[in-house]
């Protein structure tokens, strides 16, 4: 749930957050500039232009679980999924994906849209 609890209050309570960030560059190998207040970065899909993931990510009891597109080889073809994912929110490392089809029948449109819900998690359900 947004908000954290029932009252959706979106405040957080964390003590001195971080105000900025960089992402880490690097030329010929060599980093010129370092990652500042970034815990870990990983890929969540093919990256099919701006079809990454349009649901934002949501972490709950050290989980975290975010919907994309992806491409996955089956039988030696690229094939398009929907794709659910969870990572480890300390490191980053991909735990768990479920793939879903995607059928070209129903539309180049359908692709682009992605798995966009962001989950809701109560307990040990999540919908």
């Amino acid at each position: 749930m947004f908000g954290r609890d029932r009252t959706r209050n979106a405040v957080s309570t964390e003590k001195n957050p971080p105000i900025w960030w960089q992402l880490e560059e690097s030329k010929d190998e060599k980093v010129v500039r370092p990652k500042k207040n970034i815990k870990w970065s990983t890929s969540i899909g093919t990256g099919r232009s701006y079809y990454h993931s349009f649901a934002d990510p949501v972490v709950v009891d050290g989980l975290l679980w975010i919907g994309t597109n992806t491409t996955e080889k089956i039988d030696g073809k690229e094939e398009p999924f929907y794709a659910f994912r969870c990572f480890d929110e300390k490191t980053g490392k991909l735990l768990w994906t479920y793939l879903c089809p995607w059928y070209p029948q129903l539309g180049y449109e359908r692709f682009r849209h992605t798995m966009q819900s962001s989950p809701l998690m109560e307990g040990n359900r999540m919908w």
